[in-house]
């Protein structure tokens, strides 16, 4: 009988080949290897009394094919070599490539890190510039408000309002003399007593609404919120809230801001 030296299959005696692995066979029982490499002993994984060897060939010489390669039909991973093919006697097996680009250009032989597969780690891209939100401008105080004068007679206002879109506005009665003025009232049943220019209204950058005399015959009155009655007429520019009635002569409004 001869026991083969790769797998431990007993085969009968004149056989060249294993029965079981392929792997050939000498007369003495043992695997050949091949005539250029020298065969080093390594510890089977399939034996289990620890006294068997596979013969693993290396180049002899200088040149030599720089793959390792098993004599036998099963191949054997040594490390830092690719796994081999089964090589017919007295040949050497070409060790199989590992990228495609033939043997001894795979990873292991030109020492780069082998491909793993995984994507390469990206980086979140920071916030561009023009994706952040604006800061809000600065807009003063009231900006946005609907500000008017509601009309007021016999006691009790009525339904006509006049706005207040501009932060100056001058009032009176238009004269072809003087021109016009930015609050008319000269159609107002109160007109007899309005001067051509008889107050101004007028917006602090704050949101401060005031109203002054511009030197009017009758006057400018204003009646605060909460109180009974107006005031003696102003001869300084009077701060004005929501609510507070101003009179401009005999024309009676109320001043609103919401």
């Amino acid at each position: 009988m001869q026991t083969c030296q790769v797998c431990g299959k007993q085969n009968p005696a004149g056989v060249e080949y294993c029965e079981d692995c392929g792997a050939a066979l000498t007369a003495a029982g043992q695997a050949a290897v091949p005539g250029n490499a020298t065969a080093i002993p390594v510890s089977s994984p399939a034996a289990q009394d620890g006294g068997t060897s596979i013969p693993i060939t290396t180049p002899s010489s200088p040149g030599a094919d720089s793959g390792t390669s098993a004599a036998g039909a099963g191949s054997v991973e040594v490390s830092g070599a690719p796994n081999v093919s089964p090589a017919a006697p007295g040949a050497t097996a070409s060790p199989t490539p590992t990228n495609g680009a033939g043997a001894g250009t795979g990873p292991a032989a030109s020492g780069a890190p082998a491909d793993t597969g995984a994507a390469p780690p990206t980086t979140a891209p920071s916030a561009s510039p023009a994706g952040e939100e604006s800061a809000p401008v600065p807009q003063p105080a009231g900006a946005g408000q609907r500000t008017r004068l509601v009309v007021k007679r016999f006691g009790a206002v009525t339904g006509d309002e006049i706005p207040l879109l501009a932060d100056r506005l001058l009032v009176g009665r238009f004269d072809p003399e003087t021109g016009p003025v930015d609050v008319d009232l000269s159609s107002a049943p109160e007109a007899e007593h309005v001067s051509r220019q008889h107050g101004e209204l007028y917006r602090e950058p704050d949101g401060q609404w005031f109203v002054r005399d511009v030197g009017s015959t009758n006057g400018v009155f204003v009646k605060g919120t909460g109180t009974t009655a107006f005031g003696p007429r102003i001869t300084a520019p009077r701060a004005l809230t929501s609510g507070d009635e101003v009179a401009f002569g005999n024309a009676r409004f109320v001043f609103r801001t919401d």
